[in-house]
């Protein structure tokens, strides 16, 4: 009778986000590149817990919509059951709010808003945007090198804002069902 995999031992992060101020952010999203899950929103207190295998190197990101994303390296502690403290803090950031319009001066409601930091000029829309099932999902390899990459859905006045947003240069795409962007 064959026997069960023997389960891989796990070490654990705990993940304290906290706002310029260095107070705890309930809801932030904390992303891993190891470990599961890969994502997870941080309690009331914070507070956040991946578990991976002891000694890994682990890259985390932590973004919140009101701040700008914190990123970090670590390595996990090489025992089993191991607790590894960090401590993510989400900056200060600019605002960058949008109105998205028809030539006729409507609003759109629901055009995607895809903002990443930079002005690289290997970014064409293709590769920023993605096929049809992607635009409404980041990429978390941006967001572990720290660099802001958000897409947002513009509300019913054809308006939508991503904070966070580092000083400098941005390259914004809009796309919206039934509308040829400019």
């Amino acid at each position: 009778m064959p026997s069960e995999p023997a389960e891989a031992p796990t070490a654990y992060l705990r993940i304290l986000v906290v706002d310029p101020a260095g107070h705890p952010v309930e809801g932030a999203e904390v992303i891993s590149d190891r470990g599961q899950p890969r994502r997870r929103l941080t309690n009331g207190e914070g507070l956040a817990q991946i578990g991976a295998p002891p000694g890994e190197a682990v890259r985390l990101a932590a973004r919140h919509d009101a701040f700008r994303l914190a990123t970090g390296n670590l390595t996990l502690g090489d025992e089993a059951g191991s607790v590894t403290d960090v401590r993510l803090q989400l900056g200060d950031g600019l605002p960058v709010c949008l109105e998205v319009m028809s030539r006729d001066g409507r609003p759109i409601e629901g055009a995607c808003v895809r903002l990443r930091e930079g002005s690289d000029g290997s970014d064409t829309k293709d590769n920023l945007v993605g096929t049809a099932a992607d635009l409404q999902r980041c990429d978390d390899s941006d967001r572990l090198e720290g660099q802001v990459q958000e897409t947002r859905a513009t509300d019913s006045q054809g308006r939508c804002c991503v904070n966070g947003v580092r000083s400098g240069a941005v390259i914004i795409h809009v796309d919206a069902d039934g509308y040829v962007p400019l």
